[in-house]
């Protein structure tokens, strides 16, 4: 029998304008397992904190007992990292602890990008979309810092995409016809008519306003490289592809508004993040789950009346500490719904959670009082084989938050001994 064979540059179009790259089929010849499939990493960030009686874990190692806002994870307790015992001690407040949950410090004293982007420019840099920033709500009044844990520059926030068909179009439309390509020139246009300017602009200010300069111009770049991704055809010779893919159903396009139904809105930006690390689109998607200030209203779950931001001051009320839980426990069964569906996607002799590192938590324990001790996070997945998951690990009273930052940028391949404040990674979490 002879068998027919297809371009490995081979494209699925249609489905209201999307274009998806097929993944490796032997069809297109004898190379499918030549690629290792590559890390993923996906941040999920929880504002607002925990109520710490019903999060806080009791057992070391895998012998550990599942608290009762932890409990949705128990199917996927062989991958899963607690960490306790991380201090958030370099910031102060909603809006501080918002800003440092990447950055390790509060934005303003931080010197570097964000871990998600400086893990992007390592293993992203190649794909369509270099890092999907996907968020709940909008900025709240003057607390605009507050809205992102995602920032390109020292000063150069990433404003999180709210609505659910923007992001899916920046991931799977087409922008090969001649209006999109129109619009992408007239972007280009606007950029190279700024970068023009600015070096003019350069040549007659002070010295500490060329470093601002500097920075809005790295800003500036940044959009010119994700329009070049977009806009050139890619070669797939040298890179891994997948081996699964979507249906027409995963891959149907949202619809033009933000749901006002919040479980239906957060199950979109979880499933595009899902989309986007499957078929190779993205390798690094970061959830605002919530505003750091958020004061969303839950009153879809039953017998919840207070919003999120009220319920955190629970001054240790029963019914304000109920509530509080069960808000903290919905946020887990999202990352529950995340990790499941990455679980299930096959990767050669691996799973898509295999090859990832999702990273859950908030930037401080408890609203009540803004406590900023023994932080809230779990770490899901493998990490391409780079992370031996853990169960629940205690690291040294008051570590700083910073040294899990150090952990998981080396777990992502991305060599660095210092980050934020930190002065070391963590002692306990296991990197092959």
């Amino acid at each position: 029998m002879r068998y027919w064979k297809i371009d490995r540059r081979t494209v699925l179009r249609g489905l209201g304008g999307a274009c998806l790259s097929l993944p490796m089929l032997d069809v297109m010849g004898a190379e499918s397992s030549k690629f290792k499939a590559p890390k993923r990493f996906v941040t999920m960030f929880m504002p607002n904190g925990v109520y710490p009686d019903n999060w806080n874990v009791k057992g070391a190692g895998m012998n550990f007992e599942f608290s009762p806002i932890l409990e949705p994870l128990k199917a996927h307790k062989d991958y899963l990292s607690i960490i306790s015992n991380l201090d958030n001690t370099h910031a102060s407040g909603h809006v501080d602890m918002t800003s440092s949950f990447l950055s390790g410090v509060a934005r303003k004293d931080a010197k570097t990008p964000s871990i998600d982007q400086i893990i992007a420019q390592k293993i992203g840099r190649d794909n369509r979309v270099q890092s999907l920033v996907v968020g709940t709500e909008p900025p709240r009044g003057g607390k605009i810092v507050a809205s992102t844990v995602s920032w390109s520059s020292k000063s150069a926030m990433i404003t999180p995409e709210l609505n659910p068909q923007t992001a899916f179009d920046s991931m799977f439309r087409d922008m090969n016809t001649p209006e999109a390509k129109a619009a992408m020139n007239r972007r280009r246009s606007v950029i190279d008519l700024v970068l023009n300017d600015a070096k003019d602009l350069n040549r007659k200010i002070s010295k500490a306003d060329k470093h601002k300069l500097a920075e809005y111009i790295s800003g500036v770049r940044e959009v010119e490289k994700r329009i070049d991704n977009i806009m050139k055809p890619k070669s797939f010779d040298d890179r891994w592809m997948p081996s699964t893919k979507p249906t027409s159903a995963d891959l149907k396009r949202p619809g033009s508004q933000i749901p006002k139904d919040r479980n239906i809105h957060m199950d979109l930006l979880i499933d595009l993040i899902v989309l986007g690390l499957w078929t190779d689109t993205t390798r690094v998607g970061t959830l605002m789950m919530g505003h750091g200030f958020s004061r969303k209203s839950f009153t879809f779950l039953d017998t919840i009346t207070d919003d999120h931001h009220t319920m955190s001051h629970h001054k240790g009320t029963e019914e304000k500490a109920r509530q509080y839980t069960r808000v903290a426990k919905w946020h887990i069964e999202k990352m529950e719904k995340l990790v499941s569906r990455l679980k299930a996607i096959p990767e050669g002799n691996s799973n898509l959670l295999d090859n990832s590192l999702v990273l859950f938590g908030s930037g401080m324990k408890d609203g009540n009082g803004h406590n900023k001790k023994i932080l809230p996070i779990v770490i899901a997945g493998k990490a391409g084989g780079n992370l031996v998951p853990c169960g629940h690990i205690s690291e040294e009273v008051g570590t700083r938050f910073s040294n899990l930052h150090v952990s998981v940028l080396n777990a992502m391949g991305v060599p660095a001994k210092q980050y934020g404040a930190s002065n070391g990674p963590l002692k306990s979490l296991k990197l092959v």
